[in-house]
């Protein structure tokens, strides 16, 4: 059987700010205990992804970078849109064709309005 996922509650969530709490993860000395969630942290958490050394990673990475943009593009920071642009257009370069097909993925996923 095949489940959609419904983006529409889970960006509702993020955008009234939702606190995620860290007390029951161990091995977290200094960090906060809780944290607000937002839509660009999401962002920046996926982005995290590009620093793999696996190809198939960084391509997972580009593509789950591609729907969150399709998705919420109205809901994100400008600066943070062009800074995506510009990191992923050196993706084009790589000898790996899995993450520049990812890359074309992407630009064919930003909308005309951002």
């Amino acid at each position: 059987m095949l489940y959609t996922i419904s983006w529409l509650p889970w960006a509702t969530v993020l955008k009234a700010g939702v606190v995620i709490s860290s007390e029951r993860v161990g091995d977290m000395e200094g960090a906060p205990s809780e944290t607000l969630a937002t839509i660009n942290g999401n962002f920046t958490m996926v982005t995290a992804g590009l620093a793999s050394t696996s190809p198939p990673m960084v391509s997972a990475a580009i593509t789950s970078l591609s729907r969150l943009l399709f998705e919420l593009h109205k809901d994100l920071d400008k600066a943070m849109v062009s800074e995506m642009v510009s990191t992923l257009h050196l993706y084009f370069y790589s000898s790996n064709h899995e993450m520049v097909t990812s890359a074309f993925g992407f630009i064919t996923s930003i909308n005309p309005e951002v």
